[in-house]
């Protein structure tokens, strides 16, 4: 499971998801849907960029540092 961080397009804040790890076969337009914790609705991020679908402004998912 990969950890990532994205922005809710709702609230603008940040939140931490977990990922499944996407395969050798995945296409790069594979989205996962996640629970918003900030929100309450469903989102879709794409495991390789890390954009919401539908995010026109351009934020990107990045993976948190330990």
């Amino acid at each position: 499971m990969e950890n990532l961080i994205y922005r809710c397009n709702r609230t603008g804040s940040n939140v931490q998801v977990g990922l499944t790890q996407g395969s050798a076969r995945d296409n790069e337009d594979s989205y996962e849907a996640v629970a918003c914790l900030a929100c309450g609705r469903m989102h879709f991020v794409n495991k390789h960029t890390g954009r919401l679908l539908g995010d026109k402004e351009g934020f990107r998912c990045r993976t948190p540092t330990n």
